[in-house]
């Protein structure tokens, strides 16, 4: 079974939408690049691992409306979070 986007969307153009709206979008690296080959531009931001400043401290700067965490099957989202 396969999961269809609502009204013929594609799954990136929620994020261009949010964009047309005036929000700024912050993605990881490997996100921001699908998101960009999209047209949707997006700011770079660590993984807690990677340094900072990261997605944590984005959140604790009270940055951001509304978090979307795509998680990718083969990858341990748990660890991801870890610092």
């Amino acid at each position: 079974m396969s999961c269809q986007p609502a009204s013929g969307l594609s799954r990136h153009s929620a994020c261009g939408v949010f964009q047309k709206l005036g929000f700024k979008i912050y993605a990881t690296e490997g996100t921001a690049k699908f998101y960009e080959k999209a047209g949707v531009k997006c700011e770079v931001v660590n993984k807690i691992a990677e340094g900072r400043p990261n997605v944590l401290d984005i959140i604790l700067n009270k940055q951001v409306n509304l978090i979307i965490n795509t998680p990718w099957a083969k990858r341990d989202t748990i660890k991801d979070d870890k610092c």
